[in-house]
């Protein structure tokens, strides 16, 4: 009988890694990942890309919404640490607006002017769905009655459970709800508000609630069982959460979660379980425990409405009566790369907002990493362009000058880099290169202003080449034209690298290239890869982003040799309508590293002496293999490390499931 369960046993396991292709490469591979809870594994298990509302059930079971993710998780369910799935959604109806649960309903805003209703039970629509003409910005349920606020409209409309609206009351601008056990709504304005309404179930104002000075109300929840209010407060000077009693008579604040000044307090950036980071999102249960939500989320509110926030990740704590941190779960990333700290021996990783500790002692898949600071500083420099996230701030460097370390930040469509000094936690923002100027801060308040900016020439608005080499200089290049070098001219007086426009270098297109598609140099061999299309081959200008049909490695670039080292040859497809090739590029070590956009997170490995084909890194059970990655969606999507004991990190975007892969590869 010990035999032949050992045998069902053996034959179960063979089994399971069949479903998965198995990388090629010699040595050991383990796949990891970095800034998720979990890794969207078989059961597609992964924390939200970002959660615009939320609203919490009487059992602590949180129902999610947000107008897009990636993974197709809309509406996400989380409840004790863990993923509970998700109500069935398709991409496209899902908005972000309002949310709210009630006995065995949940009721969710959809395509921007209607309401759904779904099952709680079994996590499908009911088949009801009916429309309010517009954008959905709060919900609240109690009993037979469903409250509704909608943008642009001075009233709160009372709707039955069948979707038939019965009545309305005035309200001004209103906001996000809550029902109480006697029938009465309270509201908060749109989008913020430092005042607390309460209305009667006749829609009669009871209630005006002055919530003080330094309060941003951005969100309310309500617990029947103990009857009490809990209020986000977003204000940067805040960023608590309120907890309000004597509902029926005179409300009072009874309790304050967070330490004043969140994310900001003590060591700025720091986390710490009780530093709030703008929370947004907030709800309480029967048992008193308090959820809330916030991770700097920009609120981004379009004419239509629509809240459209996103690129932040999403951060999801309990804390139970005692301000203890009960159970969190964390993405960091959506369309995110991250990157090594060069003098950390793979101990440090930062992203364009985070840092992360990285325990490589620990061999579990998705426990090395740790979430140690938010980099971001609002309060002190609120034009950072990663704080409303334009143009998509995505791929990172770590680079250090004169042992000073910088923070290089470029965007998903290769328009500029974004250059940041450090100031503890802080990622200061000291100047930018982009399409047609350049900025360096001279001033040393990371403000750009007017006569610290010059306007060149040198990363045209076609050119998807620019990059920083390890010594902080940049390199980029024009398609069909020269390939230019920003030779940095060492740190201003306040710590910002300099680089001057009369100091730029051309060096001529190699005649072996139609189009330079990408540059990367190796400062310490001289060596300067470049990949772009051969002269002859035909191709198409919307395929933006392909490195093209070559990757040829010279050496000898700044000493004028030039001497062809190796060249590989990409895979393409002409015939496709949708770009098929690769997309991005990183050396380490003895090996270069190849990823493709809709190949994922398959990567290609090259000896870096001669070019010759290694294998492949494929993706592992440990995050549901291949197809449960998406497509590379940045230009330098893969970034490599090789660490003193020979093991290399190979670091992949991978946005569908929220997170960054780590390949663990000992050769």
């Amino acid at each position: 009988m010990k035999n032949k369960l050992y045998l069902i046993v053996l034959v179960c396991l063979i089994g399971v890694e069949a479903l998965f292709a198995q990388s090629t490469v010699p040595g050991k591979v383990t796949t990891s990942w970095i800034g998720n809870t979990w890794g969207g594994d078989i059961g597609e298990r992964h924390a939200m890309n970002w959660i615009n509302t939320f609203a919490v059930d009487k059992d602590g079971t949180v129902f999610c919404s947000s107008y897009w993710e990636e993974g197709g998780k809309e509406f996400g369910i989380y409840k004790d640490g863990k993923d509970l799935g998700r109500l069935e959604n398709g991409h496209g109806s899902a908005d972000g607006g309002a949310i709210a649960v009630n006995g065995n309903a949940v009721w969710v805003s959809v395509h921007q002017k209607a309401i759904r209703k779904y099952s709680k039970l079994t996590k499908a629509p009911t088949g009801l769905e009916f429309t309010v003409g517009r954008q959905v910005n709060g919900l609240a349920a109690q009993g037979e009655k469903l409250f509704v606020a909608t943008d642009g409209k001075d009233e709160i409309g009372v709707y039955d459970t069948e979707g038939k609206l019965h009545s309305s009351f005035s309200a001004h601008h209103p906001g996000k709800l809550a029902a109480d056990k006697r029938g009465n709504v309270w509201m908060i304005e749109w989008p913020f508000s430092n005042k607390l309404y309460c209305y009667n179930p006749s829609g009669a104002k009871i209630k005006e609630i002055n919530l003080g000075q330094n309060v941003k109300a951005a969100a309310i929840g309500y617990s029947e069982a103990k009857d009490l209010l809990v209020i986000a407060n977003y204000d940067i000077n805040s960023q608590q959460v309120f907890v309000y009693g004597n509902l029926a008579t005179n409300p009072v604040r009874k309790r304050t979660l967070g330490v004043k000044g969140g994310i900001y307090s003590g060591t700025p950036g720091l986390i710490k379980p009780l530093k709030l980071n703008h929370p947004y999102n907030v709800g309480m249960d029967d048992q008193g425990i308090i959820y809330v939500d916030g991770f700097g989320l920009y609120p981004d509110y379009h004419a239509d409405g629509m809240n459209r926030s996103d690129g932040f990740g999403s951060h999801l704590k309990a804390f139970d009566q005692s301000d203890k941190l009960k159970w969190e779960i964390i993405c960091t990333s959506f369309v995110d790369m991250a990157a090594i700290d060069p003098r950390s021996d793979g101990s440090t990783a930062y992203s364009k907002h985070e840092r992360f500790d990285l325990d490589l002692s620990k061999t579990v898949a998705g426990t090395e990493w740790t979430y140690k600071a938010f980099t971001v500083d609002k309060k002190n420099y609120p034009e950072d362009l990663r704080w409303n996230n334009k143009g998509h701030q995505s791929t990172v460097w770590i680079r250090y000058i004169n042992d000073k370390k910088m923070l290089y930040v470029g965007d998903m469509y290769c328009t500029g880099l974004r250059i940041y000094r450090f100031e503890g936690e802080i990622a200061v923002p000291a100047g930018w290169v982009g399409r047609d100027k350049i900025w360096i801060d001279k001033n040393g308040n990371g403000k750009e202003e007017k006569e610290e900016t010059e306007s060149h020439t040198h990363h045209p608005p076609d050119s998807w080449a620019l990059w920083p080499d390890e010594n902080g200089n940049i390199w980029s290049a024009k398609q069909e034209g020269p390939i230019y070098f920003w030779k940095l001219n060492g740190l201003n007086q306040y710590g910002n690298p300099h680089y001057k426009l009369s100091d730029v270098q051309t060096f001529a297109r190699p005649e072996e290239f139609r189009s330079v598609q990408r540059v990367r140099y190796d400062n310490k061999n001289d060596r300067m890869y470049i990949g772009g299309w051969k002269k002859g081959t035909k191709y198409a200008d919307e395929w933006w982003g392909i490195i093209g049909d070559q990757i040829i490695a010279y050496d000898g670039w700044l000493k004028g040799n030039k001497n062809k080292k190796y060249a590989l040859d990409l895979k393409y497809d002409i015939n496709s309508k949708i770009p098929l090739g690769e997309v991005s590029f990183a050396y380490a070590g003895d090996y270069l590293f190849v990823v493709g956009s809709r190949t994922r997170a398959r990567t290609l490995v090259y000896n870096n002496l001669d070019g010759s084909f290694k294998g492949e890194i494929l993706p592992g059970e440990e995050i549901g293999g291949v197809d449960k990655t998406g497509w590379i969606d940045v230009r330098d999507g893969v970034d490599a490390y090789l660490r003193s004991t020979g093991e290399y990190l190979i670091l992949v975007e991978e946005d569908y499931m929220g997170k960054v892969i780590m390949y663990r590869w000992k050769p």
